[in-house]
């Protein structure tokens, strides 16, 4: 198939998933997995949807029409609902429109934001093949001039990158640089705290001061502009949030917190009479139950109370 007709049916899609219903995202899903190539262009055509969208809004509104009294017989409108093809087949004239105007798009405006309430999760797929997975309450900056760089601002992010080691893969964060030797890294940045996990390859943390080489299974600390810790963890569980899944060996409440409220979507903080407190056990997300805070509380043997902010965990 070639690129226009994968774009085409990515714009099918796109318009399609406005009003889905359960049988279109499983074709919709089947659609996805049939080739890599599919996935790469229904994450263009939507992004170039949403930032022109973006741009028009931004736009002032023109005045309204001052109505003009008349005398002449109205005129019976066309109350006809309009047709499919007057409906999607304009939609998707304009979703084509953005499209094949987004190169010129790319160049006026270099970088765009890409970002997820709590809560909520999200896949980007960069231009050579790279994959990023975003945890909730994230913002990530990308380029559209070279899909080798990236900067996450807050939140979590879990790395898949395409291997070049003429062209690496570099993350800023935190006012360090993260760099790829390898494949797959988890970074997270909570207030001025930095953690760096990998997974398989290897990753330099900040290249031209510390140089600290991340290899599988070390997971990299860091609190604002001090001494990075690096410690060892299981490298199969670096960012197993992505299936649902957080796994914890010794690991102080206070910091399973914030990792509880991007999965869960609601503010999760630990009582400082706790927040010391070890932990080691796995904690299956589960966003759908009202009651995921409580049941997590009582797995690590504390207690969960309602705030006005979110839940607080605290002592039994």
């Amino acid at each position: 198939m070639t690129d226009v007709a994968t774009r085409e049916e990515a714009i099918g899609w796109t318009i399609r998933l406005r009003s889905a219903a359960p049988a279109d995202w499983e074709a919709f899903t089947s659609w996805l997995e049939a080739d890599p190539a599919h996935a790469a262009a229904y994450d263009m055509v939507t992004l170039a949807d949403a930032e022109m969208v973006d741009a028009v809004s931004a736009i002032p509104a023109a005045p309204e029409p001052v109505a003009v009294s008349t005398d002449e017989p109205a005129v019976a409108a066309n109350d006809n609902a309009p047709g499919f093809f007057r409906r999607y087949g304009a939609l998707a004239a304009a979703l084509l429109v953005c499209v094949m105007a987004y190169p010129a798009y790319r160049v006026l405006v270099p970088t765009y934001v890409v970002e997820t309430a709590l809560g909520e999760t999200r896949t980007v797929t960069l231009d050579d093949g790279s994959v990023i997975n975003l945890n909730g309450g994230t913002r990530l900056v990308l380029d559209r001039r070279n899909a080798r760089i990236a900067s996450l601002e807050a939140g979590e992010a879990r790395f898949h990158v395409v291997h070049d080691p003429a062209n690496p893969f570099a993350v800023t964060v935190g006012g360090a640089d993260v760099v790829d030797v390898g494949t797959i890294f988890n970074i997270t940045r909570e207030g001025a705290q930095t953690e760096v996990s990998v997974a398989e390859g290897a990753v330099i943390f900040n290249p031209k001061r510390e140089a600290v080489t991340l290899r599988p299974g070390d997971r990299l600390r860091v609190e604002g502009s001090g001494k990075p810790a690096v410690v060892r963890v299981d490298p199969g569980e670096v960012g197993g949030w992505t299936s649902g899944r957080l796994d914890y060996a010794a690991v102080r409440i206070g910091d399973i917190a914030p990792d509880l409220t991007r999965a869960l979507g609601v503010q999760v903080a630990a009582d400082p009479a706790i927040a010391d407190r070890a932990f080691t056990g796995t904690i299956i997300v589960d966003r759908q139950d009202r009651d995921a805070v409580g049941k997590v509380a009582a797995l690590m043997g504390v207690s969960a109370k309602r705030t006005e902010q979110g839940w607080r965990l605290s002592g039994q």
